[in-house]
């Protein structure tokens, strides 16, 4: 039998948020295209490992440790990329229940009954829900469904701020914006300028900032994924803007 309860009414049955807690990460959720649970996270009302071990314990359902996967291209065949990143899960292994075998699956919402049935569809077995860090199989799907071993920069965000603030307050010298292609790189320089540390910075246009972020990211992404630079290169050069500002 499948779980039916949302994850929200789970959490506030145990109390381990608020209402007005819920009624945040729902709305964050909403504005920036997260899961609840991963909203949840991002806004500091609990921890991801808490969350895993809470839904583990009250819906009956293992935590799967994907560190240590072992590659299996039959099982992977059963799920289309695009299934695997359209609901974030990926298939791990068989198990036998009884006289059934089921196919383990580590989801981020093992609530999601549609992605459920659709993978049960596409697979023509059985789906045993199972739970992993969202990190994690997300880069599962990167590694063994897109063929990307390059993880992607690592971004926090909180309630105050995008989902790609981490990326884009260090910008403290000059606005960038991308035309055309990631080879065609165009540094604007902004006439209003301020003084912080007797050193001169750029204001961002909030009302570009977001699409700015978006195109960023993409670019530094590429610039990783083809070896151009590493991700220690950028965050050090993170950490040197940061200590200027100061």
């Amino acid at each position: 039998m499948q779980p039916k309860k949302r994850l929200g009414d789970i959490l506030l049955e145990l109390r381990v948020i608020n209402e007005d807690q819920l009624k945040v990460a729902l709305d964050f959720a909403k504005k920036w295209n997260y899961k609840l649970g991963a909203a949840l996270v991002a806004n500091n009302f609990i921890k991801e490992e808490k969350l895993l071990e809470i839904l583990s314990r009250h819906l009956g359902l293992p935590i799967v440790d994907l560190t240590s996967y072992r590659e299996n291209k039959m099982i992977l065949k059963l799920i289309t990329p695009e299934i695997a990143q359209k609901y974030t899960l990926f298939p791990v292994s068989f198990v036998q229940e009884g006289p059934r075998t089921l196919l383990l699956v580590a989801m981020v919402d093992p609530l999601n009954l549609d992605a459920i049935t659709e993978v049960e569809f596409v697979s023509n077995y059985k789906v045993r829900p199972a739970l992993a860090p969202q990190g994690m199989i997300e880069k599962m799907i990167r590694r063994y469904y897109l063929g990307i071993d390059t993880d992607p920069i690592e971004i926090s965000p909180d309630s105050k701020m995008s989902p790609y603030s981490e990326l884009s307050v260090p910008l403290y010298e000059q606005e960038i914006s991308f035309e055309g292609n990631e080879s065609n790189i165009v540094v604007k320089k902004e006439e209003k300028r301020r003084e912080v540390t007797n050193s001169k910075i750029v204001e961002f246009s909030k009302s570009d900032k977001v699409a700015q972020d978006l195109q960023f990211v993409a670019v530094v992404r590429l610039l990783i994924k083809k070896g151009l630079i590493t991700k220690e290169e950028l965050v050090d050069e993170i950490n040197k803007l940061k200590q200027r500002k100061k």
